[in-house]
């Protein structure tokens, strides 16, 4: 997935985006890997330190907008 993509899929503006990435390779839990084809493009890939968060962030994510959205 390119940066860009995910952007759109989060419904987020491209430089949102970058941040976030930008702080999460510095806490090396994804890396950015040029494309081979076209060096202006780059996919991001989870380390296995992100593979190992994955799992407990979205449970937090997910109770978090039920205890949000509880009685609507």
């Amino acid at each position: 997935m390119t940066p860009s993509q995910l952007a759109k899929e989060l419904r987020l503006d491209a430089a949102t985006v970058t941040g976030i990435l930008d702080r999460m390779e510095k806490s090396d839990l994804l890396e950015r890997v040029n494309n081979r084809q076209s060096r202006r493009s780059v996919s991001i890939h989870l380390l296995e330190r992100g593979v190992r968060l994955r799992e407990p962030v979205e449970r937090a994510v997910s109770a978090a907008n039920c205890a949000m959205t509880l009685g609507f």
